[in-house]
This record gives structure tokens, sequence and C-alpha cells, in this order.
């Protein structure tokens, strides 16, 4: 898509799932399109992300879709992307740790999904400052790994053989005032209500402690 001025502002290549499209390769001259706003890649057979696609400082919108065979892992200067407000990176073989750069991408509003990949480490403590998502949006560290989404339920799940460490002054605030449910292999467990009871096999704590 071009702009009244002729700049190229969006870029979408894509293919269905059983499509045979030719696309294996994006060259890093695309860091030239200064007045790139959009990418849109899915199904398509690339192996790996140009350098300078950090360069594309004008994108509001990068997702990546269906790469069965794109490997490699975020840049650490991703944050140079920071008029982003949609990031989606899934169903990919790229690995590595998520950056702590992407607690930078304070235009981030629309959606943050990274799932399906096979991204590895700890979830960095700098997700927490992506404070102006307001719609569905999801971290997937691996297939079984430490899922956080920021859906409308506000969930937090941990799969696998995982564990969470909340570091300093660490606190659970569910202004909304919904309730609290715990699990574990799929059956509810402990349920803390906005009152403040406490269930324990109670799925509706009607005191203070309500153990069944």
């Amino acid at each position: 898509t071009w702009d009244e001025n002729g700049w190229l502002i969006e870029l979408k290549l894509s293919d269905s799932p059983v499509g045979n499209c030719l696309v294996t390769n994006i060259p890093e001259s695309i860091g030239n399109l200064s007045n790139l706003e959009k990418i849109r890649l899915s199904y398509i057979d690339i192996q790996e992300l140009p350098e300078s696609i950090t360069d594309l400082t004008s994108l509001t919108y990068f997702s990546l879709w269906e790469h069965d065979n794109l490997t490699g892992s975020i840049p650490d200067n991703i944050d140079n992307l920071s008029n982003l407000n949609y990031l989606s990176i899934q169903g990919t073989n790229m690995s590595g740790s998520i950056p702590t750069s992407v607690g930078n991408f304070t235009n981030l509003t629309q959606h943050f999904r990274l799932h399906n990949n096979n991204f590895s480490g700890s979830i960095p403590e700098s997700i927490g400052d992506l404070i102006s998502l307001t719609t569905t949006g999801a971290i997937n560290m691996s297939s079984s790994g430490v899922q956080f989404s920021t859906d409308t339920d506000n969930k937090l799940y941990i799969s696998g053989n995982n564990h969470v460490k909340l570091h300093g002054k660490s606190y659970l605030d569910l202004r909304a005032g919904n309730t609290i449910d715990l699990y574990t292999s799929s059956t509810k467990r402990v349920s803390i209500t906005s009152a403040g009871n406490v269930g324990i096999g109670a799925t509706a704590p009607s005191q203070k402690l309500d153990v069944s």
C-alpha cells in the first residue's frame, strides 16, 4: 500500500497454509523504507529477519504469523520500533530470551503476542511497564513454558515445570474486584473472593476460611 506521495506504508506478504509462496528472503534494504508503517507476513517461507528491521522507526504494526522455518531471536534493540502499537510473533521457530527492551514499548496499546514460538528464559520484569495495553494480548514462553496473558479475564498461566518469581515489593492487584482461583490438574483448589473469603475445596466461600 502506498500513500498519496507514493511512499510505501504497508507491506503484506501472505500465502495459504497449503500454498507454495516463493518468498524466502527479506533483503536488508527493507530498512531503507523509512515511511513503512505496517508489516504483515504470514505463511511464507522466510528463514530469518534482516537486522535492518529495527531501522523501520515509523512502524506502528508488525505481525509475523505461521513461519515454521523462521529462526533467530528477537533483536535486543527491538525498542527502536518505539511507535509500535501492535506486535505479534506467532508460530515460528524463533528462540532465545525476550529482551528487557520490550518494556520500552510505551505506545503499545492494541496487541502484544509472542505465542507458539521457542522462546526460553524468564519473562523480563520490564513487561510490567506495558501499562497501555487495552485489548487481548499474550506472551507465551515456549510451547510448555510460562504464559502471561492480558486478555479480558486478566489471567496468569503457568504450565510445565515452571515457576514465577516475584522480586522486591511485589503484589497481585485485582482492582476490578474479581475472584482469584488456583487450579491444579485442571481442578479448582483454592478461591479468594473479592470480599476476602478464602475457600479450600470450596468454590464459593461464604466465610473468612471455608474448607470443604
